[in-house]
């Protein structure tokens, strides 16, 4: 479990004393954490999130791609609410479980790509080509563009479209927490294939250069799959930009 940041708290009469914000009069003001945990799902082992701020308990989900028991359980022992499932792409390995977790949670608003909306809804198919197991997505409730600005509490979260893995690839950033979800655009010391239907090798790697590594270097970036890992470490080792 990773706790990111304090919210922005304004009383008129603030005081830090330790970890603990009091007013004045040493009457306490409650804490507001924005917090994320990941969890390897699906035959693929998938990165999924859970973002929440504690103590409201509304939460987003990025790409649940399988073991929706897993994602679920975390959600009702923390108490979470998801209010958005948002998804990278639109691979079977990233979208498995969301038509269970809609079943669960159907006020949460389920967001994809408008490219990529049909490969989630061909899920099932897909998943088979590798003998292995999906659900197909449901029709999506909204689209996500360079456009599109959520909210999490406090925090704000932007998307960046990183086509090239897939056409409707994207990304999604927190500016004030410096993290990157970066879905398969971008991993530790690679970037995400290319040979599959809709991938384009030249377009994914002009998607990194001008979109991701245009970001600071500090940005942590959790990847769609393996280890987390930061944008200056992949400026300077990721094999595929060794000549930038």
């Amino acid at each position: 479990m990773y706790i990111l940041r304090f919210a922005n708290w304004r009383p008129q009469t603030d005081a830090i004393l330790g970890k603990h914000l009091f007013s004045r009069i040493s009457r306490p003001i409650r804490e507001v954490f924005l917090q994320y945990h990941v969890f390897a799902v699906g035959p693929l082992e998938a990165n999924c999130a859970v973002l929440f701020e504690s103590p409201s308990g509304d939460a987003v989900v990025i790409d649940p791609g399988g073991d929706a028991n897993t994602i679920t359980r975390f959600l009702d022992e923390h108490h979470l609410t998801p209010r958005y499932f948002l998804h990278t792409h639109g691979h079977f390995d990233h979208v498995g479980a969301l038509s269970a977790l809609k079943k669960k949670y159907p006020d949460a608003t389920y967001l994809i790509h408008q490219q990529d909306e049909t490969l989630a809804m061909h899920a099932d198919k897909t998943a088979q080509l590798y003998g292995l197991q999906a659900l197909p997505a449901t029709a999506a409730d909204a689209y996500l563009s360079a456009e599109t600005s959520l909210q999490l509490g406090a925090s704000q979260i932007t998307v960046i479209e990183t086509p090239g893995h897939t056409p409707g690839g994207v990304c999604f950033y927190l500016n004030e927490e410096n993290l990157l979800f970066s879905g398969d655009t971008l991993f530790q010391g690679s970037i995400g294939r290319t040979d599959l239907p809709g991938g384009n090798y030249d377009q994914l790697i002009h998607s990194i250069r001008t979109k991701l590594f245009g970001l600071p270097d500090e940005v942590v970036v959790i990847p769609g799959h393996g280890p987390r890992t930061s944008i200056g470490a992949e400026k300077k080792h990721n094999p595929f930009f060794r000549y930038m």
